[in-house]
Protein backbone atom coordinates (compact mmCIF):
# COMPACT_ATOMS: atom_id res chain seq x y z
CA UNK A 1 0.00 0.00 0.00
CA UNK A 2 1.33 3.15 -0.84
CA UNK A 3 1.56 6.53 1.65
CA UNK A 4 -0.56 8.16 -0.96
CA UNK A 5 -3.66 5.72 -0.87
CA UNK A 6 -3.61 6.10 2.62
CA UNK A 7 -3.47 9.75 2.58
CA UNK A 8 -6.75 9.72 0.67
CA UNK A 9 -8.30 7.10 2.73
CA UNK A 10 -7.67 9.09 5.55
CA UNK A 11 -8.89 12.51 3.89
CA UNK A 12 -12.08 10.71 2.93
CA UNK A 13 -12.78 9.71 6.65
CA UNK A 14 -12.19 12.72 8.07
CA UNK A 15 -15.08 14.00 6.01
CA UNK A 16 -17.28 11.72 6.33
CA UNK A 17 -17.04 11.89 10.25
CA UNK A 18 -17.62 15.89 10.03
CA UNK A 19 -20.87 14.67 10.09
CA UNK A 20 -21.55 13.53 13.44
CA UNK A 21 -23.12 15.89 15.62
CA UNK A 22 -22.37 17.30 19.40
CA UNK A 23 -26.11 15.58 20.22
CA UNK A 24 -24.66 11.84 19.01
CA UNK A 25 -21.33 12.24 21.18
CA UNK A 26 -23.65 13.37 24.39
CA UNK A 27 -25.50 9.69 24.09
CA UNK A 28 -22.17 7.96 23.70
CA UNK A 29 -19.72 7.07 27.11
CA UNK A 30 -17.25 10.02 27.57
CA UNK A 31 -14.40 10.48 30.08
CA UNK A 32 -11.45 12.29 30.78
CA UNK A 33 -8.80 12.50 27.38
CA UNK A 34 -5.91 11.06 28.82
CA UNK A 35 -7.16 7.84 30.74
CA UNK A 36 -9.51 7.37 27.69
CA UNK A 37 -6.52 7.17 25.66
CA UNK A 38 -4.82 4.89 28.40
CA UNK A 39 -7.59 2.70 28.43
CA UNK A 40 -7.78 2.34 24.30
CA UNK A 41 -4.12 1.34 24.35
CA UNK A 42 -4.00 -1.15 27.32
CA UNK A 43 -7.63 -2.56 26.03
CA UNK A 44 -7.16 -2.48 22.12
CA UNK A 45 -3.52 -1.47 21.46
CA UNK A 46 -5.15 1.64 19.69
CA UNK A 47 -3.22 3.96 19.56
CA UNK A 48 -4.06 7.59 18.50
CA UNK A 49 -3.55 7.48 14.35
CA UNK A 50 -4.85 11.09 13.34
CA UNK A 51 -7.17 14.10 14.69
CA UNK A 52 -9.43 16.77 12.46
CA UNK A 53 -11.91 19.31 13.86
CA UNK A 54 -15.54 18.87 12.49
CA UNK A 55 -16.79 21.36 10.49
CA UNK A 56 -20.06 20.55 11.37
CA UNK A 57 -20.16 19.85 15.34
CA UNK A 58 -16.76 22.19 15.92
CA UNK A 59 -15.64 18.84 17.86
CA UNK A 60 -11.73 18.21 17.33
CA UNK A 61 -12.24 13.97 16.30
CA UNK A 62 -9.43 12.13 17.11
CA UNK A 63 -9.21 8.60 15.75
CA UNK A 64 -7.15 5.63 17.56
CA UNK A 65 -6.70 2.24 15.51
CA UNK A 66 -4.51 -0.94 15.79
CA UNK A 67 -3.66 -1.96 12.44
CA UNK A 68 -2.67 -5.18 13.04
CA UNK A 69 -6.16 -6.23 15.08
CA UNK A 70 -8.24 -4.36 12.67
CA UNK A 71 -10.06 -2.22 15.56
CA UNK A 72 -10.85 1.34 15.73
CA UNK A 73 -12.56 4.25 17.80
CA UNK A 74 -13.55 7.93 17.01
CA UNK A 75 -13.29 10.38 20.03
CA UNK A 76 -15.29 13.88 19.70
CA UNK A 77 -13.16 16.23 22.32
CA UNK A 78 -15.84 18.25 24.04
CA UNK A 79 -14.95 22.31 24.34
CA UNK A 80 -11.68 22.77 26.92
CA UNK A 81 -9.79 19.50 25.20
CA UNK A 82 -10.16 17.04 29.08
CA UNK A 83 -13.07 15.48 28.01
CA UNK A 84 -13.57 13.19 25.03
CA UNK A 85 -16.78 10.89 24.09
CA UNK A 86 -16.93 7.78 21.85
CA UNK A 87 -18.65 8.62 18.64
CA UNK A 88 -17.67 5.01 17.35
CA UNK A 89 -16.18 1.87 17.30
CA UNK A 90 -15.32 -1.55 15.65
CA UNK A 91 -13.23 -3.91 14.59
CA UNK A 92 -12.96 -3.23 10.41
CA UNK A 93 -10.59 -0.73 10.13
CA UNK A 94 -8.75 -1.08 6.72
CA UNK A 95 -6.68 1.50 4.90
CA UNK A 96 -8.00 2.26 1.42
CA UNK A 97 -6.32 0.37 -1.23
CA UNK A 98 -6.25 1.25 -4.87
CA UNK A 99 -9.95 1.62 -5.13
CA UNK A 100 -9.95 4.50 -7.59
CA UNK A 101 -6.73 5.16 -9.32
CA UNK A 102 -5.95 9.17 -9.08
CA UNK A 103 -5.23 10.68 -12.89
CA UNK A 104 -2.22 12.29 -13.56
CA UNK A 105 -2.48 16.03 -13.56
CA UNK A 106 -1.84 17.58 -17.04
CA UNK A 107 1.11 19.43 -18.17
CA UNK A 108 0.59 23.37 -17.82
CA UNK A 109 0.94 24.79 -21.11
CA UNK A 110 4.09 26.40 -22.45
CA UNK A 111 3.75 30.20 -22.34
CA UNK A 112 5.87 32.47 -24.15
CA UNK A 113 7.54 35.45 -23.16
CA UNK A 114 6.27 38.74 -23.14
CA UNK A 115 7.49 42.31 -23.34
CA UNK A 116 7.24 43.19 -19.67
CA UNK A 117 4.34 40.82 -19.17
CA UNK A 118 2.36 43.43 -21.16
CA UNK A 119 0.50 41.90 -24.15
CA UNK A 120 0.78 43.49 -27.52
Amino acid sequence: MSMKNFLLWLTFFGLVMTGVSAADAQQNSCGGLVPTLQDLEKTYGETPLFSIKSKTSGWPLIMTVNPSKGTYTVLGVKPGGKIVCVLDAGDKFEPWVDRVTPQEPKAAPKLKPTDGGRES
